[in-house]
């Protein structure tokens, strides 16, 4: 058995015996835990603990704590309440108000069981839209931005995170911006691009995109790194700022690459949501990214 197959094998196990336990529990909330990683890392296990959840019958609560990387104790104790309304589940929400008597922290590699006949990607995307409700505040931050950015334009997106990955942790590497410029060339010359969004973590970078494509570039205001120091601080330190602010950026940036015509991404969970945010929306991964995370389910 391959080592992948091995840890899928124990993620569906390990979902299942919370599912056998949730049967128990009908009258209860199952408060769905926040791991120290990325802000999209604690989304894809969130979706996971959702689907896991609805499947056994039972009412999940995000409740992302201290423990995440984003935690900002003057907004509040839940992370998730921050920039998402809380889960409703029709049927199921009188049983709110009662202690949660189960945590539960899922694991992000793979939502199970999948929605019949649907692909992992359609089945994170009617999960998404069931069970994911951005803040009014932040729905109308992001349409404002959309609309000053991105206009009646033909936009292209490219994420491009460099920063730690760049070191290697995870195993993923980061590709060069070479490679970036010659998939956003090869775009170009067979569709109309107006505009290309650029989300990412390293200003050098964003410069660089300036630099060779002038006025076509358009970015959001960030915190960005200008060395190899991260910006969320999940190996290292991370910069200085506000946790909140730093996870709201990346919302809005996930957010914007779903509403453009095609996205150039590396293989990271910010694109995977993007991408299951629209499942519609056509990528090219970019060459020289090692990393493998969500990429064999969404290039099937």
């Amino acid at each position: 058995m391959s080592k992948k197959r091995f840890i899928d094998f124990l993620c569906h196990a390990r979902r299942r015996a919370f599912q056998l336990r949730f049967r128990y529990c009908k009258h209860h909330t199952v408060r769905l835990l926040a791991g120290r990683c990325g802000f999209f890392g604690n989304m894809f296990m969130t979706l996971n603990g959702i689907r896991t959840c609805e499947a056994a019958g039972v009412l999940p609560q995000p409740f992302w704590d201290q423990e995440s990387l984003f935690f900002e104790e003057s907004r509040g104790s839940n992370v998730w309440e921050y920039y998402f309304e809380q889960v409703v589940m029709p049927g199921l929400n009188g049983f709110a108000e009662i202690p949660a008597r189960i945590a539960f922290k899922p694991d992000a590699a793979q939502i199970g069981p999948q929605y019949n006949g649907e692909s992992i990607r359609e089945t994170y995307h009617l999960c998404m839209q069931k069970y994911v409700r951005l803040r009014a505040s932040i729905r109308q931050e992001i349409e404002l931005a959309k609309a000053e950015l991105f206009g009646d334009f033909h936009v292209i997106g490219v994420h491009a995170r460099f920063t730690d990955t760049a070191l290697g942790f995870e195993k993923r590497s980061a590709p060069s911006l070479t490679e970036y410029f010659k998939k956003i060339d090869e775009y170009s010359a067979a569709n109309r691009v107006d505009r290309i969004f650029i989300a990412t973590d390293y200003l050098p970078a964003l410069e660089q995109f300036q630099q060779r494509y002038g006025d076509k570039i358009v970015a959001l205001e960030c915190i960005r790194s200008d060395g190899t120091t991260s910006i969320h601080g999940h190996y290292d330190s991370g910069l200085p700022g506000s946790p909140y602010r730093k996870g709201l950026e990346v919302v809005r940036d996930a957010y914007l690459l779903a509403s453009v015509s095609h996205l150039l991404r590396t293989n990271s969970r910010v694109t995977s949501y993007s991408l299951c945010l629209n499942p519609k929306l056509t990528f090219t991964n970019v060459a020289g990214d090692t990393s493998g995370c969500c990429k064999s389910w969404l290039d099937a």
